[in-house]
């Protein structure tokens, strides 16, 4: 809603509750007139039977039914313009509150597309400059090996993030999600090798030993949700010794918990982390790289699986992410 249109709903809404407000006191005091002018006419009526005094008068079934008619009349004009104004400082509140998710879904989508445009640019970049010196200098194996090895990483990142994006976009436009025996032990082993070269520190994975840990799951989707999280772990707390993974039992389900030893996120922050293009910070500032749409997938995801996702405080910092699934 731009400042214009703002100012003449605001202009609406002001002349809509002068007017209201106006027409209310307008009708009370046309009520208060006609219950006035009826009350002179029955009361010429009494005195022409020869009734002249007043608390006679005050006390007559006609004068009290008059009374009580005319006070019902004026209850409902206010208890309809009290509803009414009530109706529609809701209206207004209501649209006020789309505006403020208006807006903050707009700063989310600025902020995810500067962050993606940053994310796919960089190694855009990197690996234009590999080939450009290929192409433009005679290098040792061991340099080409080199560089070619960094070009390779920074490609499997692009198509990471290209992955992620599609993977977002299918899960909006009905993934067809295809469940097969997985094996959660096997499953997080892959993932935390993924993660691994990218952690300075040691990525640990607890699990039981003699725990048949099998469900049925997508075994792709459900890869993605634990690498977000891997990922999101390093990420937020990227200068940390450990990242601690563990798989437990919990009755017919199993749970399995991603906890950093980071800064930890803002209790305020908790109920939007898993918005779609919703990241802490501003982009601008920001110095962790992401696109916004890891917790979202996971969320996805878990849904899919009928799971639970939630997040935790660690100790003595940090936070916890635990999956329940079953």
């Amino acid at each position: 809603m731009s400042k214009k249109t703002t100012i003449l709903f605001a202009l609406l809404v002001g002349y809509v509750l002068a007017a209201g407000g106006w027409w209310s006191y307008l009708l009370i005091i046309k009520n208060r007139d006609a219950w006035q002018a009826k009350a002179l006419v029955l009361r010429y009526e009494l005195e022409s039977k020869g009734v002249f005094d007043q608390a006679v008068f005050e006390k007559s079934a006609a004068y009290i039914e008059l009374t009580e008619k005319y006070s019902r009349q004026e209850l409902m004009i206010y208890g309809e313009g009290a509803a009414l104004g009530l109706l529609l400082l809701l209206g207004i509140w209501q649209i006020h509150e789309s505006r403020k998710k208006e807006d903050a879904l707009k700063l989310q989508q600025q902020n995810f597309l500067l962050s993606i445009t940053h994310e796919l640019k960089s190694p855009l970049a990197s690996i234009q400059l590999s080939l450009q010196t290929f192409l433009r200098h005679e290098l040792p194996r061991e340099k080409v090996e080199k560089i070619s090895t960094h070009a390779l990483r920074e490609t499997q990142r692009l198509h990471k993030h290209v992955e992620t994006m599609l993977l977002a976009a299918r899960l909006e436009g009905g993934y067809a999600y295809q469940f097969e025996e997985a094996d959660l032990v096997e499953l997080c082993q892959n993932c935390i090798a993924q993660a691994q070269p990218k952690y300075k520190g040691k990525i640990s994975f607890a699990y039981p030993q003699t725990e048949n840990a099998v469900i049925q799951a997508d075994k792709f989707a459900l890869a993605m949700a634990i690498n977000n999280l891997l990922e999101n772990a390093i990420a937020y707390a990227p200068n940390t010794e450990k990242i601690e993974v563990q798989l437990s039992r919990e009755k017919q389900r199993f749970c399995l918990t991603v906890a950093d030893f980071g800064q930890g996120i803002p209790i305020r922050e908790r109920a939007k982390i898993f918005d779609k293009f919703y990241r802490i910070g501003d982009e601008n500032t920001r110095s962790s790289k992401g696109t916004g749409l890891g917790l979202y997938i996971v969320q996805k995801c878990l849904q899919a699986h009928k799971g639970t996702i939630t997040v935790s405080d660690n100790q003595p910092q940090g936070t916890v992410f635990s999956l329940v699934l079953g």
